[in-house]
């Protein structure tokens, strides 16, 4: 059949693709599957630009052919063929033309009816050149199709895998006349029943038939408010992969059996009344092949969580948001293949225990009783940061490991630098890949309100996302990393915390001439741009490892300190000095330096010092003094110019520096001295 003026493929031809091929994975046994009576053909043409005011006969070929998956594709044995006159048109619309086939199965080449045979290839032509193929589909056609039609075929999560059986009955209030009506040959590999108000179980006859099949590989019931029981032998359906039983009722926990789904991969469990006393039911604890579980909104107590349930070896992602545990129990880091897991609003959360190595991103925002500083849960983020790096960055997918958290408190003021806005730029160290003690940045920003612009990005259009733009800056401006993440809720004020290892920079941007980092921040929540509040950057150093980096917290207790009274023998053996990051504590620095003679490195960046003490000329060894966004600095004594060994002094961002102190002595080993951000007009 040929179309002219055509408005494009329909909609029920789900197989479709741009230009001139497209390929289809057939449903398993498709040769022997009475119910599939063949495939329908289409495509979309449209005359060449030099053609398009003639009239002109226009000829299409379709080649097509099968393949098994590892050999080169055979050619069935006959082509397609179509042709068609077309009078000029000057309207372009009215030019194109739809060409559609429906090709049935038993004239398929007996050489060729074998279940070996895993995909079905066409390619359009014209042979005589005059009209290019726009666009072109395959549709399954089914004797099943043709008996009970599927008004809503707008379930998202029905559109994977459109080629093999599917029945959807979303929503649909006559759902149990239509599953009643199945014939026993039909082959379901997905059944939709989501949102059916009125289906209180499901009929006998089919669900056995489906059981003894064993094609069945997605089930969802979701929201089914009336549904009072479900089938016992579940577990016999050794192929189902995904399972969503969201907001059911309690009555449904009696009959609910797991055990015996072997391939089982995606358990949905949110909203539902699953739960005895608050207590996961065990069956869950056996399904050894799972990687995604959601148990959020559960109503999940204190107790609830199982100790079996840590022997989920496969098991990636993990929802418990929402419940009511106020701690995690020991045994989640057995979990060695744990990347996600979400914590959100479960408000009487107060402690979380070591985490797996493995977690790439936590969520825990909206946890108001959470103590985020706690040094446990620190360390084992710290932990989470190294097991990435010792991967040499062979999960690149996954970027860094993500924190989320409330960001009512803000960004930690030992945090520097920070600005207001979206943008930050940190300054970096000598010999950045060289030096074997950066491991990389902690990049925090906190996402306020949504705005009424549009995204410009087009890469996400549903959903809230972050994202952050990563640029090194030397001669010029490069971006070397684009780390973006999902954010499963819709709540304001949240704080993304990111720890970004350096081996995940490309090789190629492997310099030494990089001389600052550059961060931008954006989001986007359902294709409306996000308000970045305010964002930092922190660096992470191997030696600086007893610090935690901790998340953040509304108080102080977070800031690391540092104990001055110290034995005389432990300060003469002191040769690095590490205050950074200590606004509050650290104002002003002792007198008395004599006794760390032998101090090397003096990091002070990010204190509140206001100055520094004229003593400081004792320190005959230091080679490096790091003041950087000490903002509250005003001057420097002029005994500085007495350490003659220092090679690098850093006052960078010092906002209130407005002098430097006049030089009096030869400082011959000087190499660095950065005054950039400072208030110093002039030397």
């Amino acid at each position: 059949m040929v179309v002219q003026g055509s408005s494009g493929i329909p909609e029920w031809i789900r197989n479709q693709k741009e230009g001139s091929y497209i390929s289809i994975e057939l449903p398993k046994v498709w040769y022997e599957n009475n119910d599939l009576l063949g495939v329908a053909i289409c495509c979309e043409a449209i005359p060449e630009s030099d053609y398009a005011h003639d009239s002109i006969s226009t000829e299409l070929n379709c080649i097509w052919a099968f393949s098994d998956g590892c050999k080169s594709p055979l050619k069935l044995g006959q082509d397609l063929q179509c042709g068609s006159r077309c009078k000029s048109y000057h309207h372009v619309d009215a030019l194109k033309h739809m060409w559609v086939t429906w090709y049935p199965k038993v004239a398929i080449m007996e050489i060729y009816r074998s279940n070996q045979f895993t995909s079905l290839q066409a390619h359009f032509s014209a042979p005589n050149g005059k009209c290019k193929v726009l666009k072109c589909g395959f549709q399954p056609i089914y004797a099943y199709d043709l008996r009970i039609q599927t008004r809503d075929v707008s379930c998202t999560d029905c559109q994977r895998n459109v080629e093999n059986r599917k029945l959807c009955l979303k929503g649909q209030p006559n759902s149990i006349n239509q599953l009643s009506c199945i014939p026993t040959i039909v082959v379901l590999d997905t059944l939709c029943l989501r949102d059916c108000k009125n289906l209180e179980s499901l009929p006998t006859s089919i669900w056995d038939h489906i059981c003894t099949l064993c094609f069945l590989q997605y089930l969802d019931v979701s929201y089914c408010s009336k549904l009072h029981k479900f089938p016992q032998n579940l577990g016999r359906i050794k192929s189902l992969k995904s399972l969503f039983a969201r907001g059911l009722n309690s009555m449904c926990s009696q009959l609910l059996s797991l055990s015996g789904l072997c391939s089982l991969k995606e358990l949905y469990l949110s909203e539902s009344k699953l739960m005895h006393r608050g207590v996961i039911i065990c069956d869950i604890c056996c399904l050894y092949s799972l990687q995604i579980l959601d148990l959020g909104y559960c109503k999940i107590d204190e107790g609830g969580i199982p100790s079996e349930i840590w022997r989920l070896s496969s098991l990636v992602e993990l929802h418990l948001n929402a419940n009511r545990f106020r701690s995690m129990p020991t045994g989640i880091n057995q979990l060695s293949k744990l990347r996600f897991l979400y914590l959100s609003h479960c408000l009487g959360l107060q402690q979380i225990v070591e985490l797996p190595s493995s977690l790439r991103i936590l969520d825990v925002h909206g946890c108001s009783l959470l103590e985020t500083s706690s040094p446990l849960l620190s360390s084992s983020l710290f932990k989470c940061f190294e097991s990435l790096i010792q991967n040499n960055g062979r999960q690149l997918h996954f970027f860094g490991v993500g924190v989320f958290i409330s960001g009512s408190s803000g960004i930690p003021k030992w945090i520097r630098p920070q600005k207001k806005g979206s943008e930050v730029v940190e300054k970096l160290p000598q010999d950045l890949y060289i030096d074997s003690d950066l491991l990389g940045f902690v990049l925090y920003s906190i996402y306020d309100s949504v705005l009424d612009n549009e995204y410009e990005a087009e890469w996400k259009r549903h959903g809230t996302y972050f994202n952050c733009d990563l640029s090194l800056v030397g001669h010029e401006l490069t971006l070397v990393a684009n780390p973006r993440i999902r954010f499963l809720c819709n709540c304001p004020n949240v704080m993304w915390i990111f720890y970004y290892p350096k081996v995940a920079i490309q090789k190629r941007f492997c310099s030494n001439k990089w001389k600052q980092l550059k961060t931008s921040f954006s989001g986007c929540s359902n294709g409306k741009a996000m308000k970045v509040k305010e964002c930092g950057i922190h660096l992470i150093y191997a030696s600086h490892a007893h610090e935690h980096y901790h998340p953040a917290s509304a108080g102080e207790s977070m800031i690391p300190t540092i104990e001055w009274e110290c034995q005389q023998d432990e300060l003469k053996s002191l040769t690095p000095l590490l205050c950074l990051g200590c606004p509050g504590f650290i104002s002003s620095f002792p007198e008395t330096l004599e006794d760390v003679g032998n101090l090397i490195e003096l990091h002070l960046d990010g204190t509140a010092i206001e100055e520094l003490p004229a003593s400081i000329q004792h320190l005959k060894g230091l080679q490096f003094l790091n003041l950087d966004y000490c903002n509250n600095l005003v001057t420097l004594p002029e005994s500085i110019c007495n350490l003659k060994s220092l090679t690098t002094l850093s006052c960078f961002g010092c906002s209130n520096l407005r002098e430097f102190p006049e030089i009096l002595e030869k400082m011959e080993n000087l190499i660095e001295l950065d005054l950039d951000g400072s208030a110093i007009e002039a030397l």
